[in-house]
């Protein structure tokens, strides 16, 4: 059993890489079901399928709506989990991989751990509500210790949980036994770069810079596009930002606002299109909140360097992408909030 709160045909991180494990375990001859939510479907439960892989999706209506509306419809996900697996006590199960976020499967791990007896591999990649204190989203109130107290649950009803980075180790040691957490590296898919499909601009007489995936708070992208001179990189790039998150509508008004002309600014769009885009640019952009002071890989990065673009990265201090990028020689970075840097290695790549 896999369960992530989102699937295909979404095009967000989580659902990808579940999305690629999904079907390497099912390829290896072993039945999958994935258990996910969909904000859009019109009935409560949906399932379908394919090759040797079920999906059973969980309508969560309210979730993309607003922070409050997201939080209330995530602390129903155990819930709607359970009630699925009692309807069919015949479903067993041998593994069950749980991806986070988000924090509410506690309940549920719990009870397939008690029903089921599968042992449960916890992969976390957002350490929520840390991040969110880091990043002043949430302050130290009774809110806060709520999540704290979800996430707690969380940990607790895995067996062994995967994390990104050797440097928060010590933090789940507060939860887990050393023997129990490891670092677990991103994975995906292998591209096949020859089957994407050229945008229609086989033209482009500009460096292509491109930003695809989140564009909330943990990344504070806003922040950056407001220290990016512009004039600068006028007539040299172009930039294009697509995704979603409370900041997409606060860049794209910035854009119009300064009337940057090389700023291009895209609601989600499907994968293959995506990758289309992908394809065409020359540069892949990374940005993390300053004030965090946890790790973090975004999943992005995977398919600029499979598709062979320089990295440019704006991060936290002490980030350990800083490490890699400058060791493996892949791109540049600088320290989020020290614009100065950040645009003078941007001037050195376009060079």
């Amino acid at each position: 059993m896999l369960i992530s709160d989102y699937y295909f045909p979404s095009v967000k991180s989580g659902a990808i890489i579940i999305g690629d494990l999904a079907e390497h375990i099912a390829e290896q001859g072993h039945l999958v079901t994935v258990i996910t939510f969909n904000e859009a479907q019109d009935k409560k439960v949906q399932t379908h399928s394919a090759n040797n892989i079920t999906v059973v999706s969980l309508r969560s209506k309210w979730r993309d709506r607003n922070r409050i509306l997201r939080a209330i419809s995530e602390c129903f996900y155990s819930f709607q989990i359970k009630k699925i697996l009692k309807q069919d006590n015949k479903w067993q199960y041998d593994y069950c991989i749980c991806y986070s976020p988000s924090i509410f499967y506690g309940a549920a791990l719990k009870f397939i751990r008690e029903t089921c007896k599968a042992p449960i591999y916890l992969i976390v990649r957002d350490i929520f509500p840390k991040w969110a204190l880091d990043a002043g989203v949430l302050k130290k109130n009774i809110i806060f210790y709520f999540f704290k107290y979800i996430e707690k649950k969380l940990y607790q009803n895995a067996d062994f949980i995967g994390i990104e980075s050797k440097n928060d180790l010590e933090y789940f040691y507060a939860y887990k036994t050393s023997d129990s957490v490891e670092v677990l590296d991103n994975w995906g898919s292998k591209l096949d770069i020859n089957s994407i499909a050229c945008t229609p601009d086989t033209q482009k007489k500009k460096i292509q810079i491109i930003y695809g995936g989140n564009i909330g708070d943990a990344q504070d992208l806003l922040n950056l596009i407001r220290g990016i001179d512009f004039n600068a990189i006028e007539g040299l790039a172009e930039l294009t930002i697509m995704g979603s998150g409370n900041q997409l509508q606060l860049i794209r008004e910035y854009g119009q606002e300064h009337c940057i002309s090389n700023l291009c600014v895209l609601d989600q769009v499907p994968r293959k299109e995506y990758l289309q885009h992908l394809k065409a640019a020359d540069i892949g952009l990374v940005s993390l909140n300053s004030k965090l002071k946890s790790n973090n890989f975004p999943l992005k990065m995977m398919g600029y360097l499979q598709l062979g673009l320089p990295i440019l990265a704006s991060v936290n201090p002490g980030n350990e992408i800083i490490e890699l990028i400058q060791e493996q020689k892949i791109g540049a970075v600088a320290i989020a909030g020290n614009h100065l840097d950040f645009n003078q290695k941007l001037v050195d790549l376009l060079s």
